[in-house]
Formats: structure tokens, C-alpha cells, sequence
């Protein structure tokens, strides 16, 4: 019986020596700082339009816009760096305008910029456009046009994303947990606390 003990003690601490060692070779794992930033979209012009917003976590130091429209989740249909439909509504990627026969009626998913709290309109394409931590960037399915910017919701992106910061340069290991483990070939176990 005593001899029993002794030799689980002592497969016991190899575990526990081997699974030291193999830590101390790991590489650590820092907890990455994670930045934020604010997602809205307007589906329609009329009163009742769905609006959604997302908070929209990432490691990188910047992203395009259209990658931060893609970690919402949603369902992107695009052609040539252009958003044809978001969540079924808009058009096909074979016909990514369809909803524009020319003149002011051409309805389409314009990109936009929350810029010191006003919407602006964007020039670039936003897989050309660079987002930031702390921005918002708005998705507005209307007609043509950069006066429309009173369409979007007047939010911040604080009403969007309240994120309580992590701590950073923490250590993530697996934690050991040795209380029972059952040797093959048998049903004894032993616990590090029944040999104390």
C-alpha cells in the first residue's frame, strides 16, 4: 500500500516536472490590447428603417472599412470593392446597382464617416479607407447623394461602443489543475491531496 503511494507520488511529480518544462518552453501568449470601433447602418430612407449598430472589436492598429463592416457578422454581398447588398437588402453582385436607371432616383449603398459628430460623405472606397480606433462608420441604403447625411442617426461612438478597457501584458497560461488522474490499465486514480 505504501509502495503504491510512493510510486503514484512519483508519476505524480514527473507530470507535474514535464508539465513545467514544456511550459517554460511555450512562448507566452500576451493578452492583445483590443481597439473598438462603431458600425451603423441605415436600411431605407423612410421613417420606420431599420437601423443597426455594432461594436466591432479588432488587434490590428487600423482596418479597412469594409473589414470592419465584415466582423459585424452580417451577410456582405460585394462586386469590385463595392457593397451591393447587406443583410438581403440592396442588389445582386451580378447587377450591383440594379436600383439605379439614372437622373437623382439611383439608390445604392452609400459609405460615410462620423467626423467630429457630423456625417460626411466618403471619397474613398472602404476597402481603400483606413478606420481607427474610437471611429464610426455609416452604411446609408438611399438615394444617390451626399446631402442625405441627416438620414443616418446622430450617435456617438460612445452610445455605440461602452467598452471597459482589459488590462494589458497579461500572461495567459493553462492553469493545472493535477487532483485525479486515472492511470491507464486501471481504475485507481490518485490525487495530490491524498498524498499530503
Amino acid at each position: 500500500m505504501i509502495k503504491d503511494k510512493v510510486r503514484y507520488f512519483y508519476i505524480g511529480l514527473a507530470v507535474i516536472i514535464a508539465w513545467l518544462v514544456v511550459g517554460a518552453f511555450l512562448p507566452s501568449v500576451e493578452a492583445q490590447d483590443l481597439n473598438y470601433a462603431g458600425v451603423v447602418m441605415r436600411f431605407g430612407e423612410a421613417g420606420d428603417a431599420e437601423i443597426l449598430t455594432y461594436c466591432v472589436p479588432f488587434t490590428e492598429s487600423m482596418l479597412s472599412g469594409y473589414e470592419l463592416l465584415s466582423r459585424t457578422g452580417l451577410d456582405i454581398v460585394a462586386s469590385e470593392g463595392k457593397l451591393c447588398a447587406l443583410n438581403g437588402v440592396g442588389c445582386p453582385a451580378d447587377n450591383c446597382f440594379c436600383q439605379c436607371p439614372g437622373g437623382t432616383s439611383c439608390v445604392y449603398w452609400s459609405y460615410w464617416h462620423l467626423v467630429d459628430g457630423r456625417w460626411q460623405y466618403s471619397v474613398l472606397g472602404s476597402h481603400s479607407y483606413a478606420v481607427q480606433p474610437g471611429a464610426v462608420d455609416g452604411w446609408l441604403w438611399a438615394k444617390s447623394g451626399a446631402d442625405n447625411a441627416d438620414l443616418l442617426p446622430q450617435i456617438s461612438f460612445t452610445d455605440i461602443c461602452t467598452v471597459t478597457q482589459q488590462p494589458t501584458g497579461t500572461v495567459l497560461l493553462p492553469t493545472p489543475t493535477p487532483y485525479k488522474i486515472y492511470l491507464p490499465g486501471t481504475q485507481r486514480h490518485w490525487s495530490l491531496k491524498s498524498l499530503w
